[in-house]
């Protein structure tokens, strides 16, 4: 790859992810030292994943080389799953994003049920440095059914490129959202109920103060008690 190249690439996420600005320091060399040797083709390919699934976060603001490598693997076995570029494009999952894995509506994460849920299922219990690991992983595969193919029709892409619940996707989220906060509420006001059955607890002061008197005229009658025991006793 060429460093000229890679500067136009770099600028997209550098657009995306850093306002446009260049990365400062040896952080952006560190980049290119490492990712140089990549065919352009693949490296825009891997950005191009980046952009559509990278979500920024405090501890990783910008995608880190681990990321962009990462992305760089999943597309060379992308490759070998679908093809070419063109018929990768148009196995796009819109529900796991070509993860393979998703997050449902109960909070659990799922596999998907198109091919990379399919692959994820296969290598999911193979550890990655595992002996013979590409073998035991389509020996896996092979005993799996066959996926259904991709999701579509979930998601359309927004003014900055991502991926985002189309309308009708939203309002049914949204109403599930509705639909768990009445629930929450129905529970709070159930609570509050059964709290105003029960009687309040509350301190029997004349009861302590008597408990307290008790204790003290114990305590003094003792004391008078040793008192007199040392009167008593010769010198």
């Amino acid at each position: 790859m060429m460093p000229d190249e890679f500067d136009r690439i770099m600028k997209r996420l550098e657009k995306m992810f850093n306002q446009g600005e260049e990365l400062k320091g040896d952080v952006r060399l560190e980049y290119l030292d490492t990712l140089r040797f990549l065919d352009a083709l693949l490296f825009e390919e891997a950005v191009r994943l980046v952009v559509e699934t990278f979500r920024p976060y405090q501890a990783e603001p910008f995608p880190s080389l681990a990321t962009i490598q990462d992305a760089v693997t999943l597309i060379r076995i992308e490759d070998k799953i679908y093809g070419d570029k063109g018929e990768r494009e148009l196995d796009y999952c819109q529900l796991c994003q070509n993860t393979g894995i998703y997050l449902a509506d109960d909070g659990i994460a799922r596999t998907c049920r198109c091919e990379k849920g399919r692959l994820k299922r296969a290598s999911w219990a193979i550890d990655s440095g595992a002996r013979k690991r590409q073998e035991r992983i389509q020996e896996a595969l092979d005993k799996l059914p066959p996926s259904k193919g991709p999701v579509r029709g979930l998601m359309e892409k927004n003014a900055l490129g991502f991926w985002e619940p189309n309308a009708i996707e939203h309002e049914r989220w949204m109403e599930a959202k509705r639909e768990q906060i009445r629930r929450l509420e129905a529970r709070d006001a159930e609570r509050e109920k059964q709290a105003g059955r029960r009687p309040p607890r509350t301190i029997d002061r004349e009861a302590l103060r008597l408990t307290i008197a008790a204790t003290k005229a114990l305590v003094a009658a003792r004391t008078r008690e040793i008192e007199e025991e040392e009167d008593e006793i010769p010198i």
